[in-house]
């Protein structure tokens, strides 16, 4: 047998299953008949002769043909398409109104007298008409598709065609225009409110991106028949604003979502191979990303400065000004990229100590130290996360160290350990003596890198995580409830070695780890609060490895202070100030206080006179723990030259301390604010040194790690002699005097220039 013959074909033939119809009647007639016909081309038919109680097949449609169906609420039940269709007006009529209110996909027709043959208004009825459909044939309406008249060909004039042209211009570029506005409208909405849920910015980009696609588009018709007109450059200009603008937010959103991919790869412990390369290539595109971030950024700031339209100056400000953030963030995570695999372990085991710091009982260097956490990192996974009870460290430490003054005099405390070692508003240094306090109490070492946390810090953080369940304790977690959850249980049954909060803070700490590893968080938030928390000293962050920490050194991150100095001014005056608490009381007061930090610079005899005024307001309900009365030992740091002339407490003159500590000299003040009540604490000083002419001043305010924000107010008061030329900060003119008021979440640096009134031109 040959090739060609053995080879066999095969038919298959598909059968399309009919739909079912039935059709219900009291009489066969003609009509039935004909209705009958009609539908088998599409329905297998069924016929039924109506008798009550009416029982019908399961079918798709039913047609009834002249019937007063009594069983209605039978037939409001049932899923079927209904067409009635009357020969009697009173029947049509009582009909109407029910099949209203009861059906959806129905036909009610009175059949009248027509010029239409029979077959083809049936067939015109039931298969080219909509549902619902109602209608009166005898009534002489017929439906306006039955009646096709031929007109004469439609001859158009020059005219009328120029009109129509002109006309379909028109409402074609009044559509653009319409569709300009509201694209216009929703892209400065969303600029002025961004969402910071990656969800909701991801629904918001995508409707912009159609949007921003339409009026493109759209816009050819004006930009070839209205380029003539005056103003017609700025819509385009503002047209290709949008433009950049929308394709930076979706590549912002593209390269969010990626690093929502590094880090729950860098969360999720004992990584595979793959998973460990595919880290390691993530990490190398993140890097071209923020590059085409960058450059997305600059496109959109050059397009936005091209537009200059008097209406639109505010929204270019503000817009610009947002602009300028973004690339100052993503300029930040580009320096901070090339260590972040070094410092996870890609070479080799990082071992890191993590501080826990309790904010709300305020120290100089963050917080009460309240647990200890180990991080380990091996190959880019997390290969540990423990957390240890300070006490349970503390009752190992088998040598005396001596505490700071402070501590013995106020605390009562002959020794100093681990809890209390952060006592210096410097974190570099409260690294390096925590360290030590772990190599003496607990022969650990070996650490790469301490991190401060305090519990602000996580708060924020848990905005991130909302709902977190924390299962092993039975409770869900918030950053509004986390502060009294905490509380709760680290003081229940509280002994010393208790191991309570330790416990209660590693549930956490798992929990959110799993989040982490799920992607069930919200990435831009977690950005957002990272940065934030940074910024504002929240967290605060000292690695062994040089080039990471001059990294964290340039973004001030590493809650070190700086010098007052000037490195590029010559006749420039340095001024500093840093005010420093230490809660002492035992207690955590620090939630319900309040401080205001007020300067007053002025210019006395060629001199800059200063006075720093501090408000303290105790809001603590009562005395019982937490709050209490606030028992602070105040530290003030100024220049090293200056001179203190007087300290005052509510107007009265009080003893203090004063020591020098390289170019700061530190004030320090004891002082309580009792439940419910205020202090305030002055402290006046001069410079010794003689203003040069034409000068500079320049003021380091820096805030200390874990305070909350505080208000501060800048007075700055010229003379005769000396007038402001300019400052680098927005400020009010009031009388005399020149004032900035802002919130202190992060360090500033203020200038202000000043001009001699001898040397100043006429």
């Amino acid at each position: 047998m040959s090739n060609t013959s053995s080879r066999r074909r095969y038919t298959v033939e598909i059968l399309e299953e009919k739909k079912t119809a039935v059709v219900v009647y009291i009489k066969k007639t003609k009509i039935t008949d004909l209705i009958v016909k009609l539908l088998s081309s599409m329905y297998r038919v069924y016929e039924v002769t109506y008798h009550d109680p009416l029982q019908l097949p399961h079918t798709d449609l039913a047609v009834f043909v002249n019937v007063d169906v009594h069983d209605l609420d039978a037939l409001a039940r049932s899923k079927k398409q209904i067409f009635f269709l009357f020969f009697n007006v009173g029947l049509f009529s009582s009909f109407a109104t029910w099949c209203k209110q009861h059906l959806t996909a129905y036909k009610l027709v009175h059949i009248g007298i027509s010029s239409r043959p029979p077959s083809e208004l049936l067939s015109f009825i039931i298969f080219k008409t909509p549902t619902p459909y109602v209608f009166d044939y005898a009534a002489g309406q017929d439906h306006k598709a039955l009646h096709k008249k031929n007109s004469p060909p439609m001859q158009l004039s020059f005219k009328t065609m120029l009109v129509w042209l002109l006309a379909t211009l028109l409402i074609a570029n009044g559509i653009f225009y319409v569709t300009f506005g509201f694209y216009m409208y929703s892209l400065f909405n969303f600029s002025k409110r961004m969402p910071t849920s990656t969800e909701k910015l991801t629904t918001l980009i995508a409707q912009l991106k159609q949007l921003n696609i339409m009026t493109i588009r759209l816009s050819a018709i004006p930009r070839n028949t209205l380029f003539w007109l005056p103003g017609q450059g700025y819509v385009f200009a503002v047209l290709d604003t949008g433009n950049a603008l929308v394709s930076l937010a979706d590549d912002g959103l593209g390269f969010a979502k990626q690093y929502s991919s590094i880090v729950g790869l860098i969360s999720k412990r004992n990584k595979t191979i793959e998973e460990q390369r595919e880290l390691t290539l993530r990490l190398e595109d993140s890097n071209k990303e923020i590059t085409e971030l960058l450059a997305s950024v600059d496109k959109a700031i050059t397009a936005i400065k091209r537009v200059d339209i008097y209406f639109f100056r505010d929204k270019q400000k503000e817009t610009l000004r947002r602009l300028l953030e973004i690339r100052d963030h993503a300029t930040t995570l580009k320096t901070i990229q090339p260590h972040i695999a070094s410092l996870m372990g890609k070479d080799g085991q990082r071992k890191y100590v993590v501080l826990f710091m309790n904010n709300m009982e305020l120290r100089p260097g963050g917080g009460f130290i309240g647990s200890i956490g180990i991080i380990e990192f091996d190959r880019l996974s997390l290969s540990a996360f423990r957390v240890y009870d300070v006490y349970s460290i503390d009752g190992q430490l088998k040598v005396h160290i001596d505490p700071p003054e402070a501590i013995r005099a106020y605390l009562n405390q002959p020794h100093w350990f681990l809890r209390d070692s952060n006592f210096s508003p410097d974190f570099t240094q409260n690294s390096e003596t925590a360290l030590r306090f772990l190599k003496r109490s607990v022969n650990w070492d070996g650490f790469d890198g301490v991190i401060g946390v305090t519990f602000s810090g996580v708060q924020s953080l848990l905005e991130a995580f909302p709902n977190l369940v924390i299962a092993d304790y039975n409770e869900t977690v918030t950053s509004d409830n986390f502060f009294i959850k905490a509380q709760t249980y680290s003081e229940k049954d509280f002994f010393s070695g208790s191991h309570n909060k330790r416990n209660f803070l590693q549930a956490v700490l798992n929990a959110l780890q799993v989040r982490l590893q799920e992607g069930d968080y919200d990435n831009l938030i977690l950005a957002g609060d990272i940065k934030r928390s940074l910024d504002e000293k929240r967290i605060v962050v000292w690695f062994a490895d040089e080039p990471a920490q001059t990294v964290m050194k340039q973004n001030f991150w590493s809650g070190q202070l700086s010098p007052p100095q000037c490195t590029t001014i010559a006749t420039c005056v340095a001024d500093y100030l840093m005010v420093v608490d230490a809660n002492l009381g035992v207690n955590k007061a620090n939630f319900f206080v309040q401080r205001a930090i007020h300067l007053t610079t002025k210019i006395e005899d060629q001199h800059i006179v200063n006075n720093v005024s501090l408000t303290y307001k105790n809001d603590s309900p009562e005395t019982t723990f937490p709050g209490g009365d606030y028992r602070n030992y105040l530290q003030v740091y100024v220049p090293a030259e200056v001179q203190i002339a007087r300290v005052s407490i509510d107007g009265v003159k009080s003893s203090y301390s004063q020591s020098v500590d390289g170019p700061f000299r530190v004030v320090g003040v004891w002082f309580t604010v009792p439940v419910g009540q205020q202090r305030n604490v002055t402290i006046l000083y001069n410079f010794t040194k003689t203003l040069e002419a034409n000068p500079t001043y320049q003021l380091i305010v820096q805030k200390q790690i874990g305070s909350i924000n505080n208000d501060f107010i800048y007075e700055f008061i010229p003379t005769q002699e000396y007038s402001v030329e300019y400052t680098n900060f927005p400020n009010l003119v009031q009388g005399d005097r020149f004032v900035y008021n802002t919130f202190l979440e992060k360090d500033r640096l203020l200038l202000i220039r000043l001009q001699s009134h001898e040397n100043s031109q006429p």
